[in-house]
């Protein structure tokens, strides 16, 4: 599998991607990098996204399984990356032949580092297959050296490749089966989901589209299983649908924000999915805002491509705005932990190596909020957005402000119900102002 004249494997380009994590890139970002530097067909591209986004994914559960034959910190880190890729081709991509996965392992490494190393992958690969069938029971991960009274939990945590304080955590939070359910969510590879041009002629394409074998979740939320990416790259150009996670779209939805008639103000806008939904419903968005000007520009191209009315864009930050008064509803979608969004977003696992890298979300959170509220008039809503599953980000925050403003009351809220593992967890509340 070449990817073009330069002749550089996908799985080799896979390990430049991990490099760049190491290196403190996000996931996208190294992604576009080696895709920007090295590829031309889409077929390639599709399976480094595959390939890195399983990888990185699975990465705990990998190295458990690679540890049982090896030791893996004793070897080069791209011997590691060479042997976590093989391992992922050999769990999970069936339709890749074995001989296939082995050659290129050992080509790769007989390149790098010589036969001697080479044969080790190979003995290595040999015995994964061999015990194949066993890395799919959970009794697999558990370890003698576990705690007695929580070891289920760390061969779970092992098994979806979840740290083991983030599994605790969730555990102590909503009890066993629920953090269970969490834990299958962040696992699982996340379905591409689509949102329908409610401003274009939507009846028709929406025919066309059931024809196609779209399934429509809401009136816009739709899955295409097997659409060609031709079709859904000229239907995307064309501005008629636009790729959103579902996650997001329920939570707008079950918060009732397609009824707003007031206008809009995006607080962080980022580049700008909740308010284009929003546009789409008829909710006319008067300002977008936020820290970053480059995720602006993305929100003025999205809005350009679906032929949309263009808000003002602003860059500002948000505990200091720039913006002397606003009459209207806000969106408030706020920095968070994004625990909710591991499926998508697998190289947080990588960064979120404690308890403590929590800690200071809710500071900023509270910020942000507090911030908004100053513009928040008499008979207004705010929308408070996290795309978290965690307490002290989500209804711990909101019940403290509405402890402070009684002036507030709390209209609605939602969050994505914890055994609805395809769906990415979400969490919203809707704020009014009474005086």
């Amino acid at each position: 599998m070449e990817c073009n004249a330069k002749s550089v494997s996908v799985r080799s380009l896979c390990s430049k991607v991990l490099t760049l994590l190491d290196r403190g890139l996000f996931i996208q970002e190294a992604l576009a990098k080696v895709q920007s530097e090295y590829f031309r067909n889409f077929s390639d591209q599709h399976l480094l996204s595959e390939l890195a986004y399983g990888v990185v994914r699975s990465e705990i559960r990998l190295n458990f399984i690679l540890e049982s034959v090896t030791k893996m910190a004793s070897l080069p880190k791209k011997v590691q990356y060479i042997l976590l890729i093989a391992t992922y081709s050999l769990l999970y991509l069936d339709r890749i032949p074995i001989h296939a996965i082995f050659f290129e392992a050992i080509e790769e490494t007989k390149k790098l580092f010589g036969r001697r190393l080479a044969n080790f992958v190979c003995a290595v690969l040999h015995k994964l297959a061999m015990h194949k069938d066993l890395f799919s029971e959970l009794a697999f991960y558990r370890d003698v050296h576990d705690e007695p009274q929580s070891s289920s939990l760390h061969a779970l945590s092992r098994y979806y490749s979840l740290p083991f304080w983030l599994a605790k955590f969730w555990e102590d939070q909503y009890g066993l089966t629920a953090s269970i359910h969490l834990m299958r969510r962040s696992a699982q590879r996340p379905k591409a989901c689509f949102r329908l041009n409610q401003k274009h002629n939507e009846r028709d394409l929406k025919i066309f589209l059931l024809d196609q074998g779209a399934q429509f979740i809401t009136d816009s939320a739709f899955f295409l299983p097997k659409a060609q990416p031709g079709l859904l790259n000229r239907l995307q150009a064309s501005g008629s649908i636009s790729a959103q996670s579902l996650g997001s779209q329920l939570l707008l939805h079950n918060l009732g924000l397609a009824h707003w008639k007031k206008p809009v103000w995006d607080f962080c806008a980022g580049f700008g999915g909740k308010s284009a939904w929003l546009s789409e419903q008829g909710v006319p968005i008067f300002l977008a805002t936020d820290f970053s000007w480059n995720r602006l520009v993305g929100l003025i191209k999205d809005f350009q491509r679906r032929h949309d009315q263009l808000p003002f864009c602003l860059q500002m930050d948000g505990t200091i705005p720039a913006v002397k008064s606003f009459a209207g509803n806000l969106i408030v979608d706020v920095p968070c932990s994004g625990l909710g969004i591991l499926a998508r977003r697998p190289d947080l696992r990588r960064v979120r190596k404690t308890k403590r890298s929590l800690r200071l979300f809710p500071k900023t959170q509270r910020a942000l909020l507090l911030s908004a509220l100053q513009y928040l008039t008499p008979h207004c809503e705010l929308a408070y957005l996290t795309c978290t599953v965690n307490p002290a980000e989500n209804e711990m925050i909101v019940s403290e402000i509405l402890r402070i403003h009684p002036e507030l009351t709390l209209e609605r809220c939602w969050q994505t119900p914890h055994d609805l593992e395809d769906v990415e967890g979400m969490y919203g509340a809707v704020l009014r102002r009474r005086y």
